[in-house]
């Protein structure tokens, strides 16, 4: 449009110097036509105006097209470079949240083996417990025989006048301890050979003994330390339990807070890695604005540039 304008007041000018010229010969050849020569004057001065007009119109254009040029580069120039700000901070951030997970990944493989681990201690502790509470229960039942037939025999002898039958009975009750049983068997006058400092071989000694409450009281005394092992026992055994009580309790709750640690620590990983998934998305999305707006400035430029040159 800028070369047809141009055109045109190059054809206007060359138009107006063949009517000038014309006017001129005209001008001589009637001197005394007046009227003509002032309508001459007229055209040329309408064809000066049309001229300038023209003139004045491409440099408003050009004058508009020079400041397109220059919004135009600077606003792509602008979007590039905040493109290129945007692609950095992505890329950081892409960079951050796949640590992150990463991090997150090992910390719930930790936690992971941890539950599993306590998982293996309360199975373990379960089975010790178990073990030991049998043993106590045994323990337990022995020392009951053991207490209850202590007891009865105390009850015989304090009673009986060294009865025969009734000490008969006693020695072969398993129950009775075998410090207990060798008093009743030396009553009996049976030899029985025990390594036990407390074995009495003497049935004269022990039927006097008896007679005057020693052995009675030997008895008792017995019965005294099977009631002390029992009762000890079953406080170990309450001692006992309430360990493991406690192991199991710390154990639950172990296992407890890191399932909770993990299932937090999981939806964490999952919200980073949408993030990330996201942000990548993104940031092709802005790689490619930021190659299309570099195209677009270079192709302006080179317009811009083409112009300026054919216009001026």
């Amino acid at each position: 449009m800028a070369r047809h304008t141009l055109v045109g007041v190059m054809f206007s000018l060359l138009c107006f110097s063949a009517l000038a010229s014309s006017a001129s010969i005209t001008a001589s050849q009637s001197v005394k036509s007046g009227g003509g020569v002032q309508k001459v004057i007229s055209m040329l001065q309408d064809m000066s105006a049309t001229a300038k007009k023209e003139k004045n119109d491409e440099e408003i254009a050009f004058a508009k097209f020079t400041v397109w040029c220059k919004q135009e580069t600077a606003s792509l120039a602008k979007e590039i470079k905040e493109n290129g700000e945007s692609i950095e901070m992505l890329e950081t951030e892409i960079g951050k949240l796949t640590q992150d997970i990463a991090a997150l990944g090992d910390a719930i493989g930790e936690l992971s083996d941890n539950v599993a681990k306590f998982n293996a201690d309360v199975k373990s502790e379960t089975a010790q417990r178990e073990k030991d509470h049998a043993a106590f229960l045994e323990e337990e039942k022995d020392y009951s025989e053991s207490v209850d037939a202590l007891e009865r025999a105390i009850s015989v002898l304090s009673k009986q006048d060294y009865d025969k039958p009734a000490l008969m009975q006693l020695s072969e009750d398993d129950r009775l301890p075998a410090k207990a049983k060798s008093i009743v068997v030396a009553l009996l006058g049976t030899a029985v050979e025990k390594a036990d400092p407390m074995d009495y071989a003497a049935p004269e000694a022990n039927a006097y003994e008896f007679q005057s409450g020693g052995i009675v009281d030997l008895l008792k005394k017995l019965l005294a330390e099977f009631t002390a092992k029992l009762g000890q026992c079953q406080k170990e055994e309450m001692n006992s339990k309430h360990a493991y009580d406690m192991v199991i309790a710390d154990l639950t709750d172990s296992i407890e807070n890191s399932e909770k640690e993990i299932e937090a620590k999981t939806i964490d990983k999952e919200q980073k890695a949408t993030k990330a998934a996201q942000n990548k998305k993104q940031l092709a999305a802005t790689l490619t604005d930021k190659a299309e707006n570099e195209k677009l400035l270079k192709s302006t430029q080179t317009e811009c540039a083409e112009k300026k040159t054919f216009l001026c």
